[in-house]
């Protein structure tokens, strides 16, 4: 199956959780926003502490807090969407997949070992799900993040900003460089598991 072919199957077949999925994407994305926030703020805190201005570390202290219980709350919102979209995704793309199996020919599908069928509706289906569930998210959230973090970047000091952009690029483009790689380990990986 090529990639795009996978991607659309996937897409598909995972609309039923589609809104799901969005509000997993925003929880995130405002999740790594609140991690930048919260260096901001430490430093905030910092500053006043150096200064010795105890209203202003008051109330950075207070905020301080409350981006750390605001994360919290972040964090459980994600992973308890995760886990629900994957459970709902494992349930339909193994009813899919099995499905699929059954209403082959005998014929067709002897020439399959049951273990590589077996394996194509357990371990398969898990690998998928898995990666609709962290990977797009994840992708939102680190890039988020470090537009969040470029920002702040430039807001304390832009010659940081500058080398941390130009070092981003450097490691976007070996990884673009190593895809294929990668991409032919974690092949092998799967057919040995």
């Amino acid at each position: 199956m090529k990639d795009s072919t996978a991607i659309k199957w996937i897409a598909k077949n995972s609309k039923s959780q589609r809104l799901n999925l969005i509000l997993l994407i925003i929880a995130n994305a405002i999740f790594a926003a609140l991690s930048v926030l919260f260096a901001l703020a430490v430093k905030v805190v910092v500053e006043a502490a150096v200064d010795k201005d105890s209203k202003k570390l008051l109330y950075s202290a207070i905020f301080v807090v409350g981006v750390i219980l605001l994360q919290f709350l972040f964090r459980v919102i994600t992973r308890c969407l995760q886990e629900y979209i994957r459970g709902k995704l494992t349930i339909q793309f193994k009813n899919l997949v099995l499905g699929s199996i059954f209403s082959k020919k005998y014929a067709k599908i002897s020439s399959y070992h049951s273990g590589e069928l077996l394996n194509v509706a357990t371990s398969d289906v898990d690998v998928v799900t898995e990666g609709v569930t962290e990977i797009v998210p994840e992708v939102f959230s680190a890039l988020v993040r470090l537009i969040c973090a470029i920002v702040a970047l430039i807001v304390i000091n832009w010659v940081f900003a500058v080398a941390f952009s130009v070092a981003g690029v450097a490691i976007l483009l070996v990884t673009t460089l190593m895809r294929k790689k990668i991409k032919h380990y974690h092949k092998l990986v799967q057919k040995t598991d």
